[in-house]
């Protein structure tokens, strides 16, 4: 069997180019062949069983073969995103396009992977999907040093000064005004907190600080350095709104974050983040709603001084359970056998 990925431009960044590998071995490894990134439709087969990321690459592959097998891969809710993105006419129109695609894809699909079991559950909700041809991976880009304990252990700084940190676009549901608002009372209190927006929007990111008259560093740094840069701060803001869009979402920084030992700031409306950090000590649990609350929660959590190997063994197991990239693919690997056998 001939099996490929097939992406568009704009499909791909670094965090989905770190999940697809996931993707691409599990698949090696089930079908004993060489797996192929293909970037147009003229390079995917009738044969090929194909591996799809976007509701647009589904749409231009069902339009030359109907009957394509397909793996699919769910990033978001895509129409809910676009409703809640656009406005007019041409939005109700595209709203429309991808409620079809969504359920053609459920209804078509050989195996769907889903982020979350929130976005499991929002698709039952939505057209009565309740197949069991799915896999549940969540979004990550990173594996736990193997140390993180000792490469701390040599920048005495770290945790010592509050230095925060936000890593991502400046899309509307990722709260970035709220983060830059609640920086503000932050530094207010504590005149020597820093904070970094790593972001490649920078135009847009200016605009923000300027409305609420924060000075903060903006800068972007490729997957590859991500590592070397986030062990700089202490903590990392996770803030979203309670929307279906955050609800059914598994935002990589996380991944990142803990991998290097930065203390993440995340909203509870993040279903999939409750249970791995559910008692954690080294998480702040954050309410949007209340940003005045969530302040005071920081000052009161900045008087404690980090104990590095509790952090440490804290974010090991939630790396050995929630991301433990061995185990899902050895699952996708199952998930794909008994599709098989059907």
């Amino acid at each position: 069997m001939n099996v490929k990925i097939y992406t568009r431009k704009n499909d791909t960044n670094d965090a989905v180019n770190y999940y697809l590998q996931i993707i691409k071995q599990a698949l090696e490894e089930k079908y004993k062949t060489s797996v192929e990134q293909v970037f147009t439709v003229k390079d995917v087969h009738r044969r090929d069983l194909v591996v799809v990321i976007s509701p647009a690459a589904y749409f231009y592959m069902l339009l030359k073969n109907p009957f394509q097998q397909v793996v699919f891969w769910f990033q978001g809710i895509f129409a809910e995103e676009v409703d809640y993105l656009f406005t007019g006419r041409k939005n109700r129109l595209k709203v429309r396009l991808f409620t079809y695609l969504e359920r053609h894809i459920l209804k078509h699909a050989r195996l769907i992977l889903f982020v979350s079991e929130a976005m499991r559950r929002y698709y039952h909700e939505k057209f009565g999907y309740q197949k069991e041809n799915y896999l549940i991976i969540p979004c990550f880009n990173k594996q736990k040093r193997l140390s993180l304990a000792q490469v701390v252990s040599n920048m005495s700084s770290k945790y010592e000064i509050p230095s925060f940190v936000y890593a991502g676009s400046i899309s509307r549901w990722q709260c970035i005004e709220e983060t830059v608002y609640l920086f503000s009372l932050i530094k207010r209190h504590f005149p020597q907190a820093t904070l970094t927006l790593l972001t490649s929007e920078r135009q847009e990111a200016e605009a923000i600080l300027m409305k609420y008259d924060v000075s903060a560093e903006i800068k972007y740094v490729p997957l590859t350095e991500l590592d070397k840069e986030l062990l700089k701060y202490k903590y990392g803001f996770i803030l979203r709104r309670d929307i279906p869009l955050n609800r059914v979402s598994t935002p990589t920084k996380l991944s990142s974050y803990l991998a290097n030992g930065v203390i993440p700031i995340y909203s509870t409306v993040i279903e999939s983040f409750k249970e791995p950090l559910k008692d954690k000590e080294y998480a702040i649990a954050a309410d949007i709603n209340n940003l005045d609350e969530l302040y005071e929660q920081i000052v009161s959590f900045e008087k404690k001084r980090v104990n590095v190997e509790s952090l440490d063994r804290e974010y090991e197991a939630v790396f050995d359970d929630f991301y433990n990239e061995t185990r899902y693919k050895d699952n996708l690997i199952k998930a794909l056998d008994f599709i098989d056998c059907k």
